[in-house]
């Protein structure tokens, strides 16, 4: 039987000391008690960190490289294990989680494997709202298994929450290259699927991924991903033209045809209304069937307003002329 590969974790944080001590060590600590026989955890900061952990190596890149996808290319060749596990610093690992994804990698096909970032069940209040509306199929759609658990699959794009490659292969295609803060992953899958690998979704390999708190921390969130995939439309059409990218641009733009519908004409007002109406309620009732009133209520507005924020930014993205961070 063929011994399990090693894995190299790497996670990387920006200007480390000033994150939440608290929530640092609780997340941390579930790193360093996975149930995998061979790993080790590398973490890479802006400046030097004086921590303590099992199995964990610090390595400091300065304030010169800032960017994830930059922190992470300098880590990699730094690397002991055959398999590269990253895994964002708000994030933490259910404990199977390298178990149930480096099984796959017997199969010489897959590139890399991924899943999904589920919110934990411990945030507060507002940040659990933030994952009820990402996880509704009338806001995030068919990229859902971002957000819970679904069905394996191959894809051709996913954060780099919850990511696994083959150290070989990332050398090879030559890491993320870019200085891009939000959408790195995207270059980096895109090089993969060029590569002819695949990229495997493996919906057991579970990682809790801590959500923006609504309303204004997740539409700015929502908004610079907006912003990086209407750029990534023009920049990597491969993998970023797809129907679903390009339906919040068209939601914005029929709400504010509809607003000045409404504003110009009264004759269409009570049509308007009806169909604004009908729409929230079934935002409305589909929320409720998994949680109480208030919270459906609440989420059914973050999910319009969700929609505004990404597709404005996207229209935003299409036409900026150079995007670097």
């Amino acid at each position: 039987m063929r011994k399990e590969p090693k894995v190299s974790i790497v996670t990387t944080f920006h200007r480390v000391l000033n994150l939440n001590p608290e929530q640092f060590y609780k997340d941390f600590s579930h790193l360093t008690s996975l149930y995998y026989p061979d790993y080790e955890i590398i973490v890479v900061s802006d400046a030097k960190v004086d921590l303590k952990f099992p199995k964990t190596r610090f390595l400091s890149t300065g304030k010169k490289l800032t960017g994830p996808g930059e922190k992470r290319d300098f880590a990699v060749p730094h690397a002991k294990g055959e398999i590269i596990a990253f895994i964002d610093d708000d994030a933490y690992p259910d404990r199977y989680w390298l178990k149930e994804a480096v099984r796959n990698f017997g199969d010489p096909i897959v590139g890399a494997v991924v899943g999904p970032g589920v919110t934990p069940p411990d945030d507060p209040y507002l940040q659990r709202l933030g994952g009820q509306t990402l996880q509704s199929e009338f806001c995030s759609g068919s990229t859902r298994h971002r957000f819970i658990p679904t069905f394996r699959q191959f894809l051709e794009d996913h954060p780099t929450y919850n990511f696994l490659v083959r150290k070989s292969l990332f050398l090879e295609i030559g890491g993320f290259q870019t200085t891009l803060w939000c959408g790195e992953d995207t270059k980096l899958c895109l090089s993969i699927i060029r590569s002819g690998k695949k990229i495997l979704y493996e919906p057991a390999a579970i990682v809790y991924h801590h959500r923006r708190r609504l309303l204004i921390p997740h539409l700015q969130q929502i908004g610079n991903i907006g912003l990086h995939r209407g750029y990534f439309a023009k920049k990597y059409p491969a993998t970023s033209r797809e129907p679903i990218y390009f339906l919040p641009s068209l939601f914005v733009i029929l709400f504010f045809v509809s607003l000045l519908l409404f504003l110009l004409f009264p004759i269409v007002r009570l049509p308007l209304v009806i169909v604004g109406v009908a729409l929230f309620l079934l935002y409305f009732l589909t929320t409720l069937s998994k949680t109480d009133p208030l919270s459906a209520f609440i989420v059914s507005f973050a999910i319009i307003l969700t929609h505004i924020s990404y597709g404005i930014n996207f229209i935003r993205g299409l036409m900026v002329k150079n995007l670097t961070r």
